[in-house]
């Protein structure tokens, strides 16, 4: 893995009622852990890390949809810019797989809620 990313934990879906509460417990927690927030909608993720104190710089803004081979770019970037990707967005069914595939390729950690 490597070893110098910009974020120490991506928690993806943060503008969910659990991906919220995950994001809030972390910041409350672990001060010094560097957190970023992703998902589809950046408004949402705005008004999401405003109300965390958390800067803009934080947003990251992805889409879920790949070719089913993990291909989608902008998901493989957004998950390789942290150490873990913490998969809060659902349903996991639909959600999960292009996550794990993006971290497979971005070789980031990852966890999910199930």
């Amino acid at each position: 893995m490597v070893a110098s990313r910009e974020f120490d934990l991506l928690i993806y879906g943060a503008t969910g009622y659990t991906g919220k509460r995950v994001a809030a417990h972390a910041i409350d927690k672990y001060p010094t852990l560097k957190i970023g927030i992703g998902g589809r909608t950046e408004s949402k993720l705005t008004k999401v890390a405003n109300d965390l104190g958390l800067p803009h710089s934080s947003v990251v803004v992805a889409p879920l949809e790949d070719d089913g081979g993990g291909t989608n770019a902008t998901l493989i970037e957004a998950v390789g810019r942290a150490r873990v990707v913490l998969a809060c967005a659902g349903p996991y069914r639909q959600c999960g797989m292009p996550l794990v595939r993006a971290a497979v390729k971005a070789e980031t950690d990852y966890l999910d809620l199930c």
